[in-house]
């Protein structure tokens, strides 16, 4: 089995309005299986904030060592912790890069979570390769719908 690293593989970015409507834009470059304690790390007036857009990179960075990749089990949980915090319209972008030992059951296990997420709560993509057998890339988009008052 491949040698499992992500200290640069992924980046997470979160986007916040600011009351002077601005943006608050944070960049981490980090293993995005450590998402959920970065987020538990923030200040409590920036947890409360709700998050607007995430964007992963899941697999391998292309073009380097495919040695270094990400795991279903970190993916999952920067995801959940994404899913918890993520405002009214606002959407997660999954990039899955599956030419690596465990990528396709990593991309597998992305796309089932989301699936599962409730349809008068959340709108769910999944674009993929048409032309390309294995080794293809795809992209999940899930974004959270507005509450509606009834």
């Amino acid at each position: 089995m491949a040698a499992r690293c992500c200290a640069s593989a992924a980046a997470a970015c979160a986007l916040s309005p600011l009351p002077s409507g601005t943006t608050d834009i944070r960049l981490v470059l980090h293993s995005h299986a450590a998402l959920p304690e970065l987020l538990d790390a923030l200040s409590e007036a920036d947890r409360q904030r709700p998050l607007l857009a995430g964007i992963f990179n899941f697999g391998y960075l292309p073009g380097t060592d495919k040695r270094c990749t990400t795991t279903a089990a970190g993916s999952l949980a920067a995801v959940d912790a994404l899913l918890e915090r993520l405002a009214p319209q606002g959407c997660l972008s999954l990039h899955c890069y599956t030419g690596h030992e465990g990528g396709a059951a990593e991309e597998a296990a992305l796309a089932q979570r989301l699936a599962r997420l409730e349809p008068r709560r959340w709108r769910v993509l999944h674009c993929r390769d048409a032309n390309r057998e294995t080794h293809g890339e795809s992209i999940l988009l899930a974004e959270r719908l507005p509450v509606r008052q009834r």
